[in-house]
């Protein structure tokens, strides 16, 4: 049998589906065991976002031992079918995309790591650096980006995608915090597609939108929280994220009374006046939304509309 430490964030990630069976099994775990992960789930987050924020979080490590301690006879079970799984899985076909994406993502968690204790010490990590995007490059395929990986020298990890628009796609994304090591917040990335990221002109209208967006303060407009920048060809930056779902789906799914839209159309029309009286005037109506969106009130804001 494996070794439970031996095990691959895939099959870790089946371990925990396997022995938290339901959505409220799940949340119960993470609120007796690492409620500091469940203060971060926000209500449009669905198990496969709540899961990749748990393994983007916490080691492997910490989970299987709380998952023992939780149900011992449940967990011995469903360790050794999943040590089985993978004694039958993988050495037949060792070169799987799966288990390739899954050996390079714990690899580059790992020089990201030892990135940060070299720097915390004052020592040099040319060498580190250099096995860091050998190993982006190997990770990467295609010209798009995937979840799990690392944009800004870790700063962000990506865990899924959630909007996506004629100009760019918006990414949930985690943010480490520079002061404080180890925690980390949600936040919103908007990444400029890759087919545009060829033309100088698309990259500044991009970066100028940004930074106009940026000067915008009001309660009906998303915020710009970090400056855009670029990394190995993607052009992003980072907005608050907000929460509660789309928009357009939850009018849809006759989720928002008439009076909650009235005031939705409202809240927008402030946010779009005082854009306005600022001199900035949004190019493509369709995507107003992209910019306006409550996020102090009672039915929440919705990440699609700001892609």
């Amino acid at each position: 049998m494996s070794s439970p430490h031996s095990l691959s964030t895939r099959s870790l990630r089946r371990l925990l589906n396997a022995s938290l069976r339901t959505d409220e099994d799940f949340a119960a775990f993470c609120i007796d065991y690492f409620p500091e992960v469940r203060r971060q789930f926000g209500s449009a987050m669905d198990r496969t976002t709540r899961l990749n924020l748990l393994l983007a979080t916490v080691a492997a490590g910490p989970i299987l031992v709380a998952l023992r301690e939780q149900d011992p006879a449940r967990f011995d079970e469903e360790l050794s079918k999943e040590s089985q799984h993978q004694a039958r899985t993988e050495p037949a076909s060792p070169q799987t995309s799966d288990a390739v994406q899954d050996l390079l993502q714990d690899r580059l968690s790992a020089l990201y790591d030892e990135r940060n204790t070299l720097l915390s010490i004052g020592h040099d990590t040319a060498a580190v650096d250099a096995a860091i995007l050998e190993l982006r490059r190997q990770r990467r395929q295609g010209p798009q980006l995937q979840a799990g990986e690392f944009l800004c020298e870790a700063r962000y990890r990506l865990l899924a995608r959630i909007g996506r628009g004629g100009f760019s796609t918006v990414w949930l994304a985690l943010e480490r915090s520079s002061r404080e090591p180890g925690a980390a917040q949600r936040v919103a990335l908007k990444i400029l597609h890759s087919d545009l990221a060829a033309d100088p002109m698309h990259v500044e209208r991009f970066y100028r939108g940004a930074r106009r967006m940026a000067e915008l303060q009001h309660p009906h407009i998303v915020r710009v929280i970090a400056p855009p920048c670029e990394d190995q060809g993607f052009h992003f930056f980072a907005m608050e994220l907000l929460e509660g779902g789309d928009l357009q789906q939850a009018i849809l799914d006759g989720k928002l009374t008439v009076e909650a839209r009235v005031k939705a159309v409202l809240q927008a029309g402030e946010g779009l006046h005082h854009a306005h009286a600022c001199g900035l005037i949004h190019r493509e109506q369709t995507a107003t939304w992209a910019w306006f969106s409550s996020t102090r009130d009672a039915w929440g804001s919705f990440v699609r509309c700001m892609a």
